[in-house]
């Protein structure tokens, strides 16, 4: 792997030489990325079924019970003294 001062020795010494038109063509070609990037249409995201819907509500069920026996436990120890 090349250090920093070798590139800048073989860029000084013109032994690597940059086309004239180097930076033009590469902002061109990241510009015509992007277009074609942004013209191709996403995909719908499809809805969630009734399973999933189930899922993510038990998991919301389970994680507030957890969370009021967390409460609780900690009243219960805070009032016990």
């Amino acid at each position: 792997m090349m250090h920093d001062k070798e590139i800048d020795e073989l860029l000084s010494h013109g032994l690597v030489q940059a086309p004239d038109d180097f930076r033009n063509r590469v902002m061109q070609q990241v510009a015509e990325h992007e277009r074609n990037r942004l013209s191709v249409p996403r995909a719908e995201a499809d809805p969630l079924t009734w399973w999933q819907w189930s899922a993510v509500i038990l998991g919301a069920v389970l994680g507030i019970g957890q969370v009021l026996r967390f409460i609780f436990a900690v009243w219960l120890v805070t009032a016990a003294g």
